[in-house]
């Protein structure tokens, strides 16, 4: 967990959504949205009612959350 930075959704308006190092990661992980994944090549945004896991091969798979 790097810290928090405000991020508009349409639907939500402005939601506080901590942003996390992609490379510190652990594989497993399951991060509930909203939230930001950086990296040096890109920023991948989870939206609220999405989560994020890192795969075993560290790839960020993005899901839908049931309400």
């Amino acid at each position: 967990f790097k810290g928090e930075r405000p991020v508009h959704f349409q639907e939500m308006g402005t939601v506080e959504s901590k942003v996390y190092e992609r490379d510190l990661l652990p594989p497993h992980v399951v991060i509930a949205g909203p939230t930001i994944v950086e990296e040096p090549a890109c920023t991948t945004i989870v939206c609220p009612e999405q989560q994020v896991m890192v795969d075993r091969f560290g790839n960020l798979v993005i899901t839908e959350v049931s309400k």
